[in-house]
């Protein structure tokens, strides 16, 4: 008797729930991920806007449940987009299905680099503020991690600071403080505390202060307009082939009840400079919200994918994930002849039965 065991091993890089802590931990294992037709279509969407095809250039937007790959999906992206042209060549020509889309993205990276950001998480976006500043402090970030020198001019946080802290600003914070610090500022003791939270990157707090100027009338912080025009400074000025920014776990963003038009703006500036969102929820976004007639036009700014764990994927990516002992494979190749020689005779006895029965009860009519 024999097992499977004794012959078949599965993968060492095999990942069943990827994360950016295990991106960050081992940086190549993302060429563990299995190609299949969902993440095809994702990459031709990706290459179409990304050449600016008429009508292609759009963001993007991932949905499917739970367990069918979408965060491991964006990592494989990600670094097909920014790692080095050697390893995407290698991943990319190792398998069947992404083999022809070589030399397209290819063409896209010899022509330049392009800024890709990776965020998590949406449930702490309460307003449009905040949204805007996550996504400028995000981008700046990854501006000074990959060594840019210009950054992200007049961003949300750094125009606050400029209000509390610049020479020309009449704006007097101090005493804003003291008036609102029991009920906007309680963990802090004094307005430089709040300074240096900012500066620190705390968009929670920049949020609050923004609110604040924006009610006394001193500065307006939730113009989306502001932000496209940063990014578009950005890209030039950094000679950019464009900026991914693939926000994971987005479906709570849209239990806050912030303005749709926001991401709206956004996505649309996909059609004017290369900049593009990457949505991935694990909602459709038809479910997402009750403002059905807006949400549609939020979606004619993106290419929809659906990922979906078909029997067949599963079996494809399960075919993949095993290999048979390479000292033993002789003995596994005789193995499975005798095994599939004993099932096709199984079958051609059944099938045989089935006649036989057949034609009886044909006699018996």
């Amino acid at each position: 008797m024999w097992l499977y065991s004794d012959y078949i091993r599965v993968k060492s890089d095999l990942v069943d729930v990827y994360s950016q802590e295990q991106d960050k931990e081992n940086p190549h294992r993302w060429k563990g991920f299995i190609p299949h037709e969902d993440f095809y279509r994702l990459l031709t969407n990706v290459l179409d806007t990304s050449e600016r095809k008429k009508g292609q250039q759009k963001s993007i937007w991932m949905h499917g449940p739970y367990g069918t790959g979408k965060t491991f999906a964006a990592f494989v992206l990600k670094h097909l987009l920014e790692d080095p042209i050697d390893d995407v060549r290698e991943y990319l020509e190792q398998h069947d299905l992404t083999r022809n889309l070589w030399p397209r993205l290819k063409n896209l990276r010899e022509k330049g680099p392009y800024l890709v950001i990776y965020k998590s998480s949406s449930a702490h976006v309460t307003s449009s503020i905040r949204l805007f500043a996550e996504i400028e402090e995000a981008i700046k970030a990854k501006l000074l991690e990959q060594g840019y020198k210009h950054g992200f001019e007049h961003a949300c946080l750094d125009t606050v600071l400029e209000v509390l802290e610049g020479p020309k600003s009449t704006f007097d914070w101090k005493k804003a403080f003291e008036l609102h610090r029991y009920d906007r500022f309680e963990e802090f003791l004094s307005p430089e505390e709040v300074v240096k939270a900012m500066k620190k990157g705390d968009t929670s707090v920049a949020e609050r202060v923004a609110q604040l100027l924006d009610e006394e009338g001193f500065v307006r912080l939730n113009d989306p307009d502001k932000v496209k025009e940063g990014i578009e400074e950005v890209i030039k000025r950094n000679n950019l082939q464009g900026i991914f920014f693939i926000w994971d776990e987005f479906t709570d963003f849209f239990m806050n009840n912030i303005k749709l038009s926001d991401i709206q703006e956004l996505a649309h500036a996909s059609a004017s400079i290369p900049w593009y969102m990457v949505l991935v929820t694990h909602k459709s976004p038809d479910i997402l919200s009750r403002d059905q007639e807006t949400m549609n036009k939020v979606l004619e700014r993106f290419h929809r994918l659906h990922l979906e764990l078909r029997r067949v994927t599963a079996y494809q990516l399960a075919a993949n994930a095993f290999y048979v002992e390479e000292n033993l494979k002789d003995d596994w190749e005789s193995k499975r002849e005798t095994l599939w020689g004993q099932v096709q005779l199984a079958h051609l006895v059944s099938c045989l039965l089935y006649t036989s029965d057949a034609a009886d009860e044909l006699d018996g009519v």
